[in-house]
Parts: C-alpha cells; sequence; structure tokens
C-alpha cells in the first residue's frame, strides 16, 4: 500500500521564511560596504599586474588604486559611529574581527586586549590572523555628547610609537 503525503507535518521553516525589508539606511550601508570591498579587491589585483608588469620590464600603472578620498559616513554620522562603538564594545577577548577604514583597507584580525569605559573611551587591539607581528589598534573617546570618530593605528615589531592607519568605516565579524 501507497503512502499517502501526511498533511499534518509542519511545513519547513526555511521554505516560508518571511524576508524582512532593509530600512534605506541599512540597505545603503550594505551597498557601500560592498562598493568598498570591490574597490579592495580592484585595488589588490592591480597590485598583482604591476608585480607582473615589473617583471617583464613594462612601466607598471602609475595610480595603482581605485579608492578616492572621501569623507567616512561614520566620522558625519552620530548614529553609525555609536552603532560602530557599541559592537566593538561587545566583543569578547580572541573573538575574530575585520575592520575597514576609509580608504577601503582591510584588517582581519583576533581581538586582545579590550578597554572599554561606557561613555568614556574605547580602546581594542587586533592581532592579524596572519600571525604577524604587527599590531593594530581601534580607539575613539566621547566628547560632549558624541563618540568622536574611531581610529586606527598601527605598531610593527620595531616601531615604539603607534602610526595613525585611518579612520573606521566599516566592521563586521569574522565566523
Amino acid at each position: 500500500m501507497a503512502s499517502e503525503p501526511d498533511d499534518t507535518a509542519e511545513p519547513d521553516p526555511a521554505e516560508h521564511e518571511e524576508q524582512r525589508p532593509l530600512d534605506a539606511s541599512a540597505e545603503l550601508r550594505t551597498i557601500a560596504f560592498r562598493l568598498r570591498e570591490l574597490q579592495r579587491l580592484a585595488s589588490v589585483r592591480v597590485k598583482q599586474e604591476n608585480r607582473r608588469l615589473t617583471a617583464a620590464n613594462i612601466d607598471p600603472v602609475r595610480e595603482g588604486t581605485f579608492l578616492k578620498n572621501h569623507h567616512s559616513p561614520a566620522s558625519g554620522n552620530r548614529e553609525l559611529t555609536g552603532h560602530l562603538v557599541s559592537t566593538l564594545s561587545d566583543l569578547d577577548v580572541f573573538e575574530e574581527a575585520s575592520v575597514t577604514l576609509v580608504d577601503g583597507t582591510t584588517v582581519e584580525g583576533r581581538v586582545n586586549p579590550i578597554r572599554y569605559t561606557p561613555g568614556e573611551r574605547l580602546r581594542l587591539e587586533i592581532r592579524p590572523l596572519d600571525e604577524s607581528a604587527d599590531r593594530y589598534e581601534v580607539r575613539t573617546e566621547h566628547r560632549g555628547d558624541e563618540w568622536q570618530p574611531l581610529k586606527m593605528r598601527r605598531r610593527g615589531p620595531d616601531e615604539e610609537d603607534w602610526n595613525l592607519v585611518g579612520e573606521v568605516d566599516a566592521l563586521r565579524t569574522l565566523e
């Protein structure tokens, strides 16, 4: 006897999952992040091609980047800066994160240590995943009634001082 389909079985939630519409600002942030990532990848490809051209004794491309100087959305947007601070402060020690700067540079690594005083300051270090000796620091302070733009600094193994790398534009946690 052939079995009949079971009408009482619950439907698979993945099949009927409703997609929540993104609000306009979240959608724009997503698009901006994707565009910056494409710019970064194009710049990496130009660097690779320049190495090939140099090896073939051909002049490399003079402008090796597709990134333009622009004002960080985070620096002019209190809500976004506050969101970045909140997200960074919620990270756990040794959690992996990716931080993208205004110029498209991306640093990925493990977070350690984290120093966060709500309403005052945030400082955390990121150690690159490739185990290089470079250290990166993301920091900001709360002045008046708002957080200042997040800045990233770098310190190499033979350097005594931190050097400014740029302003933080976006971040995400890595799984």
